[in-house]
């Protein structure tokens, strides 16, 4: 209810104002779609099975608000240059609709919301390379593993020319990556990326933070590939193992024990794997 009440204000704020920061009101009634649409997803992991049906229907109202209050927008302002809060607004939008309906459903709005950055602010500005990264993350998300390599090719490379490498949007840049390579087969090239990948994690957090441990076993699940294929000469094998062994005890540090948790367990198999690999 306090969702259309806010969205009927915007409307006729929209229509009555010629004022510069019109879309403020845009802005803030797509963060409070977002906030709640979140919300509501947060709640449908933990509720009952008889309230399941009211928060869909609840997350679905926020959905369509949001949809009506962009169409608004479109109709009413067509010539008009994107304004940044309307730039935000589409990605609110397109995140909105990831949670909701999946990621082919906020694609179009990604899509719009990058491009538009592109003509307002450019390629390299911190908007715009955010942008461009969670575009790659959808576009992987959804199998278009090409358009995603691309994507995340421009998002590492231009972090790397604003901010430099250690930084944590870099770092997250770059493990997507490495990923999307190493998911289209692409191993030689996703071998460097993820090493640097690995090497900026445990300069930046130390060896049991996740986001190393996340480094770790990307780098080490890629070796392992390396080592199955054909005509390997065993190094790649070897330093999977080392590195899985390392992770093993990373992960009891941090998750406990193998009896204990999952992820420490799946360590575990690997390095085992790894072992009789070598032993053949």
């Amino acid at each position: 209810q306090q969702l259309e009440i806010d969205f009927e204000r915007a409307s006729r704020q929209l229509r009555s104002s010629d004022h510069p920061d019109q879309n403020d009101a845009s802005h803030q009634m797509l963060k409070q779609c977002k906030a709640l649409n979140a919300g509501v997803v947060r709640r449908l992991q933990v509720c009952a099975a008889s309230d399941v049906a009211e928060l869909r229907a609840q997350a679905e109202r926020a959905v369509n608000s949001a949809l009506r209050l962009q169409a608004h927008i479109e109709r009413e302002r067509p010539a008009a240059a994107p304004s940044t809060h309307l730039i935000i607004a589409q990605h609110h939008l397109g995140v909105m609709m990831a949670e909701h309906s999946g990621p082919a459903a906020a694609l179009p709005w990604a899509r719009l919301a990058q491009s538009n950055s592109r003509h307002v602010f450019g390629d390299m500005h911190p908007k715009t390379i955010r942008l461009v990264k969670a575009l790659g993350d959808l576009e992987a998300a959804n199998g278009n593993l090409s358009s995603a390599e691309i994507l995340l090719r421009e998002a590492t490379e231009s972090y790397i020319a604003v901010y430099g490498e250690q930084h944590e949007e870099w770092l997250s840049a770059s493990f997507a990556f490495g990923d999307v390579l190493a998911r289209r087969g692409k191993l030689v090239q996703a071998e460097p990326v993820l090493r640097r990948t690995h090497r900026v994690a445990l300069a930046m957090h130390g060896r049991s933070a996740p986001q190393a441990i996340a480094a770790a076993a990307n780098l080490a699940s890629l070796l392992l590939e390396v080592g199955e294929a054909p005509g390997s000469d065993g190094d790649a094998l070897v330093e999977a193992k080392e590195l899985f062994a390392t992770l093993v005890r990373s992960c009891t540090s941090v998750h406990g024990p193998p009896h204990r948790s999952e992820t420490t367990r799946h360590m575990c198999v690997l390095q085992e794997h790894c072992k009789a690999l070598l032993l053949r």
